[in-house]
């Protein structure tokens, strides 16, 4: 299987799996500001689910954001639920909680891990 990142100019990217050139599984981004994203969706084939997809699509997330300096934002619910369990993901979304504006900090989709 392939990962593959993608970057849109409008501000958006994803990350996806494909195996040959069947799509397996995405997690999709858009940039918030300088150094700072926020994850909005992460799906998997149903032919794929149980294998680990996401958390192989979650990997390849904090790979990214590691080597670009990014931090992020948790708004899809799977990412904000491994958050609270993997260390190198919460880190990375403490810190886009840190640089994020207050006012979207307290916008009504935003979660905070303590």
């Amino acid at each position: 299987m392939d990962t593959i990142l993608e970057t849109y100019s409008e501000g958006n990217g994803s990350i996806q799996m494909r195996d040959n050139n069947i799509s397996v599984g995405k997690l999709s981004f858009t940039v918030v500001e300088l150094n700072v994203i926020k994850v909005t969706h992460t799906f998997v084939n149903e032919d794929y689910r149980g294998q680990d997809i996401a958390a192989k699509l979650v990997d390849a997330l904090i790979e990214y954001c590691t080597a670009e300096g990014l931090s992020i934002i948790p708004v899809c619910s799977y990412i904000v639920k491994l958050a609270q369990r993997d260390e190198r993901l919460k880190k990375a979304c403490q810190a886009g909680l840190k640089e994020t504006p207050t006012a979207l900090r307290n916008g009504g989709s935003f979660f905070l891990f303590v």
